[in-house]
């Protein structure tokens, strides 16, 4: 109950837990790497040798955002990059070194306006989805 109340206070980021909840429902529907703890220590990540995603909740930024590695490409989907912090930058290093020459240089950042998202149904959707525990697309704007 207090992770729903949570959920709805759409003035605090989300914690770590809700996240990692997210991507363990992520994990049961699809076949990838990565969606390691999102508060991992980078010592503690493992390496992706394959296709993969990763939420990752920079605690230092109170700033989630998400990348992945898929047809050979390194990609970053972030509202505002500039706000990644250190132990951050160590995760991705660490998480994507097998696959990618240099992790950090070779993320092609996507365009935030790609998937206009309707940010004031997000937690509700999100809500929904860990009530059901299966994820399902999140709602776009028209």
């Amino acid at each position: 109950m207090k992770d729903k109340l949570t959920l709805q206070t759409t003035d605090k980021p989300l914690p770590c837990k809700i996240v990692n909840a997210a991507q363990r429902l992520l994990q049961l529907q699809f076949q990838t790497e990565g969606l390691q703890p999102s508060y991992a220590k980078a010592y503690n990540m493992q390496p992706v040798s394959g296709p993969a995603v990763q939420i990752h909740s920079d605690l230092l930024a109170r700033h989630c955002f998400t990348t992945c590695y898929r047809n050979g490409r390194q990609q970053i989907a972030d509202s505002d990059p500039a706000k990644m912090s250190l132990p951050v930058r160590d995760q991705i290093e660490v998480l994507y070194k097998n696959v990618v020459k240099s992790p950090l240089n070779d993320m092609e950042y996507l365009q935030a306006d790609i998937h206009k998202f309707d940010n004031t149904k997000m937690r509700e959707h999100l809500t929904k989805c860990l009530e059901n525990r299966w994820m399902t697309e999140f709602p776009k704007l028209s």
